[in-house]
């Protein structure tokens, strides 16, 4: 039974057979691989207080888990290539991101904010690698409720949000043309 700090726990897995080798020489392949590594806290067998783990394929967690779950303030990490890539840092329950956290996208985009089971869900603010910037209400991964969207152009929009789309009531002001579209919106459309 583990409880309290352990060093490492590693979690191996047989490897595949290599080729077998000549007659009379031993083979240096090693029957198993490590996979998963845990350095940190335990309670009654499970993850639980501060640790880090590290998956076989570079993936990484360093923060707070609560009965085998990432639980609590922590930041993951993604393998790319051989360079390790910021993905998430935030709060967590019961192993997905709940709470306060910011989310780095692959493709530069930023999201910082409040999520719930997992999906952006709250207020928030989504950063896009080409200029725009999205502040105010989510559900369910989408925009949902009253927002502000600041193109890279410098057109705004400010009004209401449906599954991601601009959906009743809403003001848009066209910096070229200096003017101002004041009124309802279906499906993205004045």
């Amino acid at each position: 039974l583990k409880s309290g700090t352990r060093s490492s726990i590693f979690w191996s897995k047989k490897t595949k057979p290599s080729a077998p080798s000549i007659i009379g020489t031993k083979s240096k392949a090693k029957p198993y691989s490590i996979g998963t590594t845990y350095k940190g806290e335990w309670k009654l067998n499970k993850k639980h207080g501060f640790g880090c783990q590290i998956w076989a394929k570079g993936n990484k967690y360093e923060g707070q888990w609560e009965e085998g779950y990432r639980h609590g303030r922590g930041s993951f990490w993604v393998m790319e290539g051989k360079k390790l890539r910021k993905q998430y840092t935030g709060s967590w329950k019961r192993g997905l991101k709940d709470g306060l956290g910011v989310y780095f996208y692959k493709n530069g985009d930023r999201y910082e904010g409040e999520w719930h089971n997992g999906l952006r869900s709250g207020k928030g603010t989504l950063f896009t690698h080409d200029g725009q910037q999205y502040n105010g209400m989510w559900r369910e991964d989408q925009q949902n409720g009253f927002g502000r969207l600041v193109k890279a152009n410098g057109d705004v929009y400010r009004g209401q949000w449906l599954n991601g789309k601009r959906e009743g009531s809403g003001i848009y002001y066209f910096k070229s043309k200096q003017s101002v579209y004041d009124g309802e919106w279906v499906n993205d459309m004045p």
